[in-house]
């Protein structure tokens, strides 16, 4: 391995935060996601794969780029940790559960309670939901979350649901 130098050093410091980083983000999205079958569940929602899939292939392709161009050695085995590390995160995200529960909304690993959520909106032909917590209203760059999917059967209970909310947490709701 040789003299480790400022650069190798740098090198190994930021993949080694990276890596703990992704491992500790991985864990929370565990404990969440079980902590979630622990809940009552209200209703389960969905997340597309495809970004996920999309974003790991990427990934994937950079350590070949950096072999293609000539990196040192370590240099090599350190980032492909980081970007696998990277990758295993993204996986685990996209595999825990999402859903409502009468405390929360779960997606993706994440927990987002009612009172941090004001408004709502339901996509009926592509059988989508969107929460948001923009204060303001509408649907922004402030939106929590990405479109989540909900089966045909369970229509009228998420409107059902949420509309039972509205008085409690929901301050504004948008139904399309």
């Amino acid at each position: 391995m040789g003299e480790l130098s400022y650069q190798n050093l740098i090198v190994l410091i930021l993949c080694s935060l990276v890596v703990l980083l992704n491992a500790i983000c991985a864990a929370l999205a565990i404990y969440r996601s079980k902590r979630f079958e622990k809940s009552e569940v209200v209703l389960r929602l969905y997340t597309s794969p495809a970004p996920t899939l999309f974003y790991s292939l990427l990934c994937l392709l950079l350590p070949g780029a950096l072999w293609h161009f000539g990196s040192p050695l370590i240099h090599f085995i350190l980032i492909t940790a980081a970007i696998a590390s990277t990758v295993a995160l993204l996986i685990i995200t996209q595999c825990s559960t999402s859903g409502i529960t009468a405390e929360a909304v779960f997606i993706g690993g994440k927990i987002y309670e009612w009172h941090d959520i004001y408004d709502y909106y339901i996509d009926k032909t592509r059988r989508t939901v969107i929460f948001s917590s923009n204060v303001k209203g509408g649907l922004t760059l402030k939106g929590v979350t990405r479109p989540l999917k909900y089966r045909a059967q369970d229509e009228e209970n998420l409107e059902s649901y949420l509309e039972s909310q509205k008085g409690k947490y929901l301050n504004k709701i948008i139904i399309r």
